[in-house]
């Protein structure tokens, strides 16, 4: 028997975020998926609810993914209301999100540290971004 998948949840629930969830199927049980768009809060996307950032801290989950082209602005809002801790935070690669990239080349990719006014390196790809400011 294969180790527990995470809980995770898919922060954006466009297309990105229904790329990102199908490419995790595999390590991840995703929960939900979570927007800022609060005319989604309450529907479905792929069979999982659409919740808003407030209701993060009441999940007990071990990832938040972020696959929007606004990951930026989300990991700064995520910080700044202080909804989860930023170790569990982890940015899609938008190569993946969009299609462009092979995903059996998409590795594990963890924030190390998160550096918030600075930039981060995210492991595993050995991709440098710029996360805020």
């Amino acid at each position: 028997m294969g180790a527990p998948k995470e809980r995770a949840v898919i922060f954006g629930a466009g297309l990105a975020g229904q790329r990102a969830c199908r490419l995790l199927r595999h390590r991840s049980r995703v929960l939900a998926f979570v927007d800022n768009d609060a005319g989604k809060h309450g529907t479905r996307v792929l069979r999982r609810p659409v919740i808003g950032p407030s209701d993060l801290p009441g999940l007990r989950v071990d990832r938040v993914y972020i696959a929007s082209m606004h990951a930026q602005e989300i990991a700064t809002q995520l910080w700044n209301e202080r909804v989860i801790d930023p170790a569990r935070v982890e940015i899609v690669p938008t190569a993946v999100t969009r299609g462009d990239y092979e995903v059996s080349r998409w590795t594990y990719v963890a924030l190390g540290v998160l550096v918030f006014g600075g930039v981060a390196m995210l492991a595993g790809i050995g991709v440098f971004v710029r996360l805020i400011g």
